[in-house]
């Protein structure tokens, strides 16, 4: 789901094609199970897995005949089908398929309990999205009965909200009103699944009040993750909630992260995620624990513990709608090292992620594992669909100041070609599309919402192919998003200059400078190839620099005033070094004049083989400052809006 913004058309194709195998195997009721031994699957009911002619309607592992039916797995379709369709806005196929997904909404509709006023769902063993690893209610005599599933209430209140756009959408308001009151009543009943200190959800109720999935509990002592970050990044529940639950997903550590992607599950008892540990994981399992039901149920494996990166896709997106994108950035490089770059892209679902599952196929690809990636992507700017609009919430870090994306949004029959300029915190001051000021559109500091209708004209063959099974043709349009501060500053409210970086580079790689102390003869706009340190005993900076590059200055000068020489180099290469000591890696350069007299300049190394986001010139009191964002600092200093501003 993660990715659905960007595939391709082919790629899309086989996306829609391959949920159709659910939907178009879905029960009717009259499919016996196992012969009708164990009974006939209910209408609505989908698939554990499908194919193109075929259906399986229980989790067919572990003890198959106590097991319900697959009840989230079926919600999840809902939730990644219904977002397809707002992404394609291929009218024809949402006719098709909405009575499809009322079908499953009147199933889990017939699970309501009118003991907690019908704001709660009853269901049992493996009716969850990791089935079989939910045990249900287990009952003195040792069977198991239903009970209140946090999981069912959430991804079913995800799946809601996009079905009432897609009803919106093709005009259905009797349906959305339908859908409207189902959604009103589920989060209405969200409260009576959190946990005692209110700050994330617990896996399960039992009738009898016991709950499944609370840290610290002697028995059930474990952390669920997917109902909660799925909260998150569903939008199920309000932004106050969904930073406590990534707050508290973050405390966790590696009891739920050991190997950077995020387990299903931590253990009972607390204890470590490593081999060897003695962790059980679930304690509440049909069959016991990690230890006692053994093989693919241990601790650190399959759904006890191992890594379903279709999961840490929304792990990703609900950190990112906190802002937060470096278990994103963690979890690509993860995947890349671990992974990608063996040609082992199969699920981590053995030895707590850090292996793949079947790693003597010949090639191993599973298309989960792009979620990490994809959950990167989506976190930039989440990318909200909705029957009438598209919202963007930018993520995009500070030290990013220029951004332009290769690849382009889907959004019905347009094409959208997202690029931005400037620091993100900042806030947003101006759109554009296809060059000219954003019309109709609708924005503020931190989002941006377009609207369908006013989007420009698309072309007759892109309006002819959004309602086919293969979009082969759209509209391409160019969006840019302006932020208000062009540059990262780091002059600080005083005047005085601030290095960039954070840990504050050691003394050794912080030089100052003073006009005072450029070489005699030097013209005014000049560039100035070497100059002296004012700190006693300092290296001499010198440009250009023999032992890493010599390309020469550059024209017209970085560094442009009445009455100053200036400073020249490209930004992206090597331009300058010192006698002293300096990293061995590349060296890049921060540059600043500070406000206050006398006029003195700061300038950074720092150890970065990445090179400079964003250069820019802007106007500071009698003088010029530099605004330099270098990959790899985390904290760019205070920030300063700029009104006039040119980027190199």
């Amino acid at each position: 789901m993660t990715t659905l913004p960007f595939i391709g058309d082919l790629t899309f194709k086989g996306m829609r094609e391959s949920q159709n195998w659910w939907f178009n195997n879905m029960a009717d009721g009259t499919q016996p199970y196992s012969g009708g031994a164990q009974g006939w699957a209910p209408d609505g009911c989908g698939c554990d897995n499908g194919e193109p002619s075929g259906c399986n309607y229980k989790q067919g592992d572990g003890n198959v005949p106590i097991h319900d039916w697959t009840l989230e797995e079926t919600l999840s379709g809902l939730v990644m089908q219904s977002e397809l369709l707002l992404i394609s806005r291929n009218i024809s196929a949402i006719i098709e398929w909405l009575p499809k997904a009322l079908r499953t909404s009147n199933l889990i509709e017939g699970r309501r309990d009118a003991a907690t006023g019908m704001q709660t769902f009853l269901s049992g063993p493996s009716s969850n999205l990791l089935a079989p690893s939910f045990g249900g209610w287990t009952l003195d005599n040792g069977r198991h009965a239903w009970s209140y599933m946090t999981g069912i209430s959430v991804t079913y209140s995800g799946a809601l909200k996009k079905l009432i756009e897609l009803c919106k959408l093709v005009g259905d308001t009797v349906h959305e009103a339908l859908y409207s009151a189902r959604l009103a009543l589920n989060l209405k009943g969200l409260p009576f699944y959190l946990a005692p200190e209110g700050d994330y959800f617990v896996r399960s109720i039992d009738p009898n009040g016991t709950r499944h999935g609370v840290l610290g509990q002697d028995r059930h002592g474990y952390f669920e993750a997917s109902p909660n970050h799925d909260a998150v990044a569903l939008r199920v529940v309000d932004d106050e909630l969904s930073r406590k639950i990534v707050t508290k997903i973050k405390s966790l550590g590696a009891l739920i992260r050991p190997n950077v992607f995020i387990l299903p599950n931590t253990d009972a008892h607390g204890k470590p995620s490593v081999t060897g540990a003695g962790g059980v994981g679930y304690d509440d399992m049909a069959c016991g624990n990690g230890t006692s039901c053994g093989g693919i149920f241990e601790f650190g494996t399959w759904v006890n513990g191992g890594v379903w990166t279709t999961t840490e896709g929304r792990w990703l997106m609900a950190a990112a709608r906190m802002g937060d994108l470096a278990p994103a950035r963690a979890s690509v490089k993860q995947m890349v090292a671990l992974f990608a770059s063996t040609w082992r892209m199969d699920n981590p679902i053995v030895n707590f992620g850090l292996s793949p599952y079947q790693p003597n196929e010949d090639i191993n690809l599973t298309v989960d594992n792009f979620a990490s990636a994809g959950g990167l992507l989506r976190g930039l700017f989440e990318y909200l669909y909705s029957a009438s609009a598209l919202t963007f919430i930018p993520h995009l870090p500070d030290n990013i100041t220029a951004y332009s994306q290769e690849f382009s949004v889907r959004w019905g029959t347009y094409r959208i070609q997202l690029a931005t300029m400037g620091v993100t915190s900042s806030g947003i001051s101006s759109v554009s599309i296809n060059g000219a000021a954003a019309t109709g559109h609708t924005m503020n500091a931190t989002s941006l919402t377009l609207n369908y209708a006013a989007m420009p004209a698309a072309s007759p063959a892109a309006l002819a192919a959004v309602n086919s099974s293969i979009s082969t043709a759209s509209t391409s349009v160019s969006l840019l998003i302006t932020f208000k501060t062009a540059m990262v500053s780091s002059t600080n409210s005083a005047g005085a200059a601030t290095p960039l970086g954070n840990p504050t580079p050691p003394p050794g790689l912080i030089y100052h400078f003073s006009a005072a102390t450029v070489p005699a003869g030097t013209q005014t706009g000049a560039n100035v190839t070497s100059w002296p340190n004012l700190v006693p005993g300092g290296p001499i900076m010198s440009y250009p620099c023999p032992s890493l590059n010599a390309t020469g200055p550059v024209t017209p000068p970085l560094f442009v005033n009445g009455t100053l020489p200036g400073l020249a180099f490209n930004g992206r290469t090597s331009f300058m070094c010192a006698a002293g000591p300096v990293p061995a890696v590349k060296t890049f350069l921060a540059v600043f004049r500070s406000n206050a007299a006398p006029a003195i300049f700061s300038m950074v190394v720092g150890g970065s083989a990445g090179g400079f986001n964003g250069i820019g010139v802007s106007p500071l009191g009698a003088g010029v400052q530099v605004d330099i964002d270098w990959v790899g600092s985390t904290d760019q200093g205070t920030r300063r809006p700029t009104s006039s501003a040119s980027s190199f």
